[in-house]
């Protein structure tokens, strides 16, 4: 931002506050800015080596915020699939066996942290389908 459109922003009232000072409140802002951005990155790579992405706030928000969402359309194509095609059948009668909260949070745990890893989508789907065997 520059001190142009900063003094343009302010109120009437701060802006007898002297340049320099405004100039040093907006240094002090864009390092504060910069050690935080070093500070995610650093924890990003190490919930990366860890496998464990979904530990980082930004992350956990994203999870918190889908889960209800994927939930509902868990719910809502288990009950479609009730006179269903019957190769889908086997898949719905597990999935009912486990509560359409918990299945979206393991999911949208597992495909964070399967994003670190890029790696064949059916791998992915496999190792899934074991965590939710082990969770069941």
């Amino acid at each position: 931002m520059t001190q142009e459109r900063m003094m343009s922003e302010f109120p009437h009232h701060h802006r007898s506050i002297p340049d320099a000072l405004l100039q040093e409140q907006y240094e002090l802002e864009k390092e504060s800015m910069a050690l935080g951005i070093q500070r995610y990155e650093k924890n990003l790579q190490k919930a990366m080596e860890r496998g464990e992405r979904d530990t980082l706030r930004p992350e956990q928000r994203l999870i918190q915020d889908a889960v209800p969402v994927m939930a509902r359309s868990i719910e809502e194509w288990c009950l479609t699939q009730q006179n269903g095609a019957a190769r889908f059948r086997q898949t719905k009668n597990v999935l009912s066996l486990i509560d359409p909260y918990d299945l979206a949070y393991l999911t949208l745990r597992h495909c964070i942290n399967s994003v670190t890893n890029p790696q064949p989508l059916l791998r992915v789907a496999v190792q899934l389908g074991k965590q939710i065997e082990r969770h069941l």
